[in-house]
């Protein structure tokens, strides 16, 4: 964990808001490498990390899909730009 905060603070840090584009990526894949070495230096079975690893995954599914299918908050759909079936007054 102290490594993913270290990483995502140096990313930050260093590229500031173009972080986003691709070196926060490149951070989480690091700590993530740098976890499974410590779970395989530690003599946990590679099946038991891939099952902790789908479950971790299948158990945000759910949050997932719940913000996918609850509509955007006013001020939300205010700042979204229109869409083709939002407009209204088309040109022709």
């Amino acid at each position: 964990m102290i490594v993913l905060i270290g990483l995502l603070v140096l990313t930050i840090v260093l590229f500031g808001a173009g972080a986003a584009d691709g070196p926060l990526q490149v951070a989480l894949f690091l700590s993530a490498t740098f976890a499974a070495l410590v779970a395989y230096k530690n003599r946990h079975a590679a099946s038991a990390i891939e099952e902790m690893a789908i479950g971790g995954v299948s158990s945000a599914m759910g949050a997932i899909f719940i913000l996918l299918a609850s509509p955007p908050s006013r001020r939300q759909a205010a700042a979204m730009p229109p869409s083709p079936a939002r407009r209204t007054g088309r040109r022709r």
